[in-house]
């Protein structure tokens, strides 16, 4: 390899070097420890200070980190030093101070339940206690690492990167010549800032402080507190880290003096021995000897990069990802980003993948992590030191639990077979593992090997082919792949486990690709056709072989360099009553499923009429016969499951070429990358749907702007149903023909392409990103004051969102046990036509986890509540805008009187008004003052203050619905966390739950499917093209009606 001609530096001598790792701390070792592992040898690692740490940083070590270093073979070594100074299963607490009152527990034991999902448990060692052990492991693995060594100056060629490396002790300079740069050179990253590579977070949060000490606080803690002790009193809040012998130590502080002031976030300036004494003695609570050692100044951010790779220079620990210590995610995250890339360096070094395989899916999988975890430190930072900001309008995420963001984070990248967005948690106790997930922890026998031995001793160094104990297919394949072509190792081991076969979600007959960093790469769920490819049936060594190059960026170039975002566009097509085409379902029958939804008239008066039947599908692995009648009992949500199963599957040449019946919803939702679906949602069932080359769609020059602002770089084109619309989704960045639609899809030729804006990234502020969470108008007795006020948090008039048309209809009806009140229709709510539809909002769940309802609902189920639950749904303001603060005060009273004229017609038992903001507008309308503190109380209102009620002239007097002010459930607002809004909610559901069993309204049971095998719907055998009808009963439904058919056509593929 050349070296480029740098004249600044020339005469220099130089090195060469497969990787040069600018940083020596953890995290660069690390890498260096796992390069060697994989292969790569000669790689140098620079690190400016004289050694390793030699303070305790970094106390926690997670249980996915230490699956990592149990590869490396340290983790034994880990837990002897950890048991000399630390207690394994101690936990977090907060009190007051060390001497004071308890306040609370996050975590009661370090490791409860972790046995259960990992192999390795989580665990308390420092920075200072583990880098000694880490540099003996390079050192064995022949690794250069260069302490005393400084990168002053670098540059990037086509071919590689060229580095000037000096000794601090000596002055001597070095060239280095590498293929790939990493940079570990922590949150002030010289390499980073040279590439102009910007940040992302939540700004400078404090000058925070660290005090290391000893003294004898052992009294104060033993058997009370032995791990984390969060401290929170006036004078200081931070946290306490403590050894066994309850003698050193040492205390970070991020806030001190008067709560919220300006000057409590700066607890490092002007600091004197005296005032850090003073802090020291405050946490612990009581007058004691002691003697500081160090005082460490910080700075408390919590900021991204924008980018994680520039070309061949690759950021990875503080220099991609810079947080709080709250929770442990700092170094962890480092580690954990480092073995992701380590594999990928190694095979693109050996020339067994393509650039792609580093240069892109690396930031693509971990980019999103590292924001996930900056919102999430910043959460923890805000609600364990510094709740007071949750008073200032400061953006904040709801908790994800920890198991969710240690063993429950997903990748998604060209890397993996699956190129469209998901989740980027999971709940890794209840989640099966799927392309993009965590492999998940079984202890298996298997034969060769030890008794018990847990899935991830497999995993490290190769792929692994895992196997049902039906799946020989599958292992005949990988075997000659491997023997037939230049892809790298795979081992196949066959496990004959029920429970692996449950959490990996495959049947006997199916197989998981694990990826070298233990990522599920690639599942087949049943076993394939070998031979079968030129009939349209993937074999199982072509699928493979199909699926490798995918993952090691072998595929074309336009092939890998497809954004995750035109892969969403692509085929996600949405009409208003079709079939639902499911094709090539890569199982042994090779079934064609569809199914037709027909429309039905409801009774009169019921504002349900003329829609929709719920949406039934299910697919049966066996439709070779029924030689008697049979009956299924299945759960509606289990039924969209099996269908987005059946549709996974599926190759991607063979998708399905059309997907129906789904709300717009979905399709939004699918479109959205920064919107993530539940499990429980229907959109994967759009995102696995593929183009048809039969039809396109031409997309209009110079379109008029959209309402998806969300939506960067598309479009959506609308054409209106008698019942509901059809939405088709295209890419606007194409110029020619868009991906094309089925021809089992309708086009109209009045089609109009909207264009959505692009996003723009707001610029990085030095201070705290803020959010409005009330109207600018509001009539708050305390309104909070906006030091930055954004675009979105002000007053919009109607004529901004006149291009919209609001879809959302009251879900009303009479004897309704609670009718629900919000404020307006959102945008999503507005063009989706169903309440609270936007993911972010915690409205179906609350009603759910507060027994409102027995089960959690869709929100395209809101027009059936009346019928399921005896429960309705309206707003105060009928007119649609992104959030509340674009409602004026005066819109909110005049919606008032609306409100009770409804509540008049309908008389509900009860009303629950969704958020403060609406009740203080009725307040205001009756009372004729605002509504201030001491009046304001959520829960049930005094009988004074029914709504709706009709006074007894010339006819029957009704007393008015009783009225339950509930929390808001927008994300958006961060008044209150989840469990207190849960703990107000419970106060109705608990009355809601009760009445429904007075009112003898049974939970739902499921929906009963009837597949008839004799008479006039004769179905014993099936032949290409036979229908057979199955009656769908809904036992909830009171009354005769007549019955609804869900039909299915059966075709044979082969």
């Amino acid at each position: 390899m050349a070296t480029p001609n740098i004249p600044s530096i020339l005469g220099i001598q130089v090195e060469h070097a497969p990787v040069l790792i600018v940083g020596g701390s953890m995290v660069g070792m690390t890498l260096s420890a796992l390069l060697a592992s994989h292969g790569v040898s000669g790689c140098v690692t620079v690190e400016k200070h004289t050694s390793t740490a030699i303070h305790p940083r970094a106390a926690l070590f997670h249980p996915r980190t230490m699956q990592i270093y149990r590869e490396l073979g340290l983790y034994d070594s880990m837990r002897q030093e950890a048991a000399k100074h630390y207690d394994e299963h101690a936990g977090v607490v907060a009190v007051e101070s060390l001497a004071g009152r308890f306040l609370e527990s996050y975590m009661t034991n370090l490791n409860e339940g972790i046995e259960s999902i990992s192999p390795t448990m989580r665990l308390f060692l420092t920075q200072q206690m583990f880098e000694p052990i880490l540099r003996k492991k390079v050192v064995e693995e022949d690794g250069d690492l260069r302490f005393s060594s400084e990168m002053i100056d670098f540059q990037q060629d086509a071919d590689g990167v060229t580095a000037l490396v000096r000794n601090t002790e000596t002055g001597e300079k070095t060239l280095i010549r590498s293929q790939y740069m990493v940079a570990a050179d922590g949150n002030r990253s010289t390499v980073r800032d040279k590439l102009g590579i910007g940040i992302d977070g939540h700004g400078l949060l404090s000058h925070s402080i660290t005090i290391y000490f000893d003294m004898d606080v052992g009294k104060y803690i033993k058997g009370k507190y032995n791990g984390v002790i969060y401290v929170d009193n006036d004078t200081v809040r931070g946290f306490f880290r403590i050894d066994k012998s309850g003698r050193e130590g040492f205390l970070v502080i991020n806030t001190a003096g008067e709560r919220g002031s300006e000057r409590s976030k700066y607890p490092a300036d002007d600091l004197t021995d005296e005032r850090a004494q003073d802090m020291l003695r405050a946490a612990v609570g009581a007058d004691i000897d002691f003697k500081i050692t160090l005082i460490s100044p910080w700075r408390a951010v919590c900021d991204n990069a924008k980018r994680y790779s520039q070309g061949r220079i690759l950021l990875v620990g503080d220099a991609a990802a810079t947080v709080t210590p709250h929770g442990g995610f700092g170094g962890n995250t480092g580690i954990q980003a480092s073995h992701n890339l380590a594999w990928k360096l190694a095979l693109v070094l050996k020339e067994q993948a393509g650039a792609g395989l580093v240069e892109q899916s690396y930031h693509e999988e971990r980019h999103p992590i590292g924001k996930k975890t900056t919102d999430q430190v910043f959460e923890r930072y805000v609600s364990r030191t510094a709740p007071e900001l949750k008073e200032t309008g400061v953006e904040i995420e709801e908790e994800v639990p920890d198991p969710h963001m240690e063993l429950g984070y997903r990748y998604h990248s060209g890397a993996l077979d699956t190129v469209l967005q998901g989740a980027i948690t999971e709940d890794p106790v209840s989640a099966a593992s799927s392309p993009g997930s965590i492999a998940r922890h079984v202890v298996v026998d298997v034969p060769g090997h030890a008794d018990n031995i847990p899935l991830a001793d497999f995993f490290g160094h190769t792929f692994v082919l895992l196997t049902g104990p039906e799946g020989q297919e599958w292992a005949s394949a990988a075997t000659g792949l491997r023997s037939e072509t230049l892809f790298p190792e795979i081992r196949v081991y066959s496990i004959s486990s029920d429970l692996f076969c449950t959490k990996y979600g495959i049947t006997s007959s199916g197989a998981v690709l694990i990826r070298p960093d233990g990522f599920v790469a690639w599942r087949g769920r049943h076993s394939a056709m070998p031979g079968q490819y030129a009939m349209g049936v993937p074999d199982s060594s072509t699928t493979l072989q199909k699926v490798m190059r995918k993952i090691l960026y072998l595929e074309p170039v336009a092939a890998t360099q497809k954004s995750t975002a035109q892969a969403k566009a692509e085929g996600c097509i949405i009409s208003a009553y079709g079939q639902l085409n499911v094709a090539s379902l890569s199982d042994r029958y090779q079934e064609q499923l569809h199914f037709t939804r027909p429309k039905f008239s409801g009774n009169d008066g019921d504002p349900s009429g003329n829609r929709a039947n719920p949406q039934i599908a299910c697919r049966i692995d066996s439709f070779s016969s029924f030689k008697s009648p049979k009956t299924l009992w299945i759960d509606p949500q289990i039924l969209w499951q099996i269908m987005r199963k059946a549709i996974e599957i599926s190759p991607d040449e063979q998708r399905a070429e059309a997907i129906s019946f789904l709300d717009a919803k979905a399709v939004y939702d699918a479109l959205d990358s920064s919107v993530s679906s539940d499990e429980g949602d229907m959109t994967d069932t759009l995102l696995r749907a593929m183009r048809s080359p039969e039809k396109a769609i031409e997309v209009e020059q110079n379109p008029p702007p959209s309402f998806k602002g969300a939506l960067e770089q598309y479009a959506f084109a609308e054409t209106p149903s008698p019942n509901r619309r059809v939405t088709r989704w295209l890419s606007s960045t194409q110029t020619s023909p868009s991906p094309a639609i089925t021809s089992s899809c309708k086009v109209s030729t009045t089609t109009q392409a909207i264009s959505s804006p692009t996003r723009k990234a707001s610029p990085r502020a030095t201070s705290l990103k803020r959010k409005a969470t009330e109207p600018a108008s509001s009539a708050s007795p305390s309104p909070l004051k906006k030091t930055q006020q954004r675009p979105s948090s002000s007053y919009a008039p109607p004529s901004k969102y006149a291009h919209l048309t609001n879809h959302l209809t009251d879900s009303l009806a009479p004897d309704l046990i609670c009718v629900f009140i919000g404020v307006n229709p959102g945008i999503r709510t507005a063009t989706t036509g169903h309440a609270y539809s936007h993911p972010s909002n915690l409205f179906w769940k609350l009603v759910h986890s507060s027994g409102c309802t027995p089960r959690l609902c869709r929100p395209d189920e809101d027009q059936d509540l009346p019928r399921l639950y005896a429960l309705g749904n309206t707003n105060i303001v009928s007119r649609p805008t992104k959030n509340a603060a674009e409602l004026g005060k005066s819109e909110m009273d005049e919606g008032v009187a609306t409100l009770e004229q409804k509540i008049r017609k309908w008389r509900p038992e009860s009303v629950a008004i969704v958020g403060k903001g609406i009740w203080e507008s009725v307040w205001r309308v009756r009372h004729q003052k605002n509504c201030g503190k001491d009046a304001f109380r959520y829960g049930w209102q005094d009988d004074s203050e029914r709504m709706g009620v009709v006074e007894a002239e010339g006819g029957e007097r009704w007393p008015g619905a009783r009225v339950f002010v509930a929390t808001t459930t927008s994300m958006l607002a961060v008044g209150m966390r989840r469990h207190e809004k849960e703990e107000v909610w419970r106060g109705l559901g608990e009355w809601v739950k009760q009445r429904r069993i007075e009112k003898g309204i049974p939970d739902e049971g499921g929906v009963k499917l009837e597949v008839v095998g004799d008479g006039e719907h004769q179905a014993t055998t099936f032949e290409n093209g036979q229908h057979f009808t199955i009656p769908q009963m809904d036992e909830n439904l009171k009354g005769p009606r007549e019955p609804e058919f869900k039909q299915l056509h059966y075709h044979w593929k082969a």
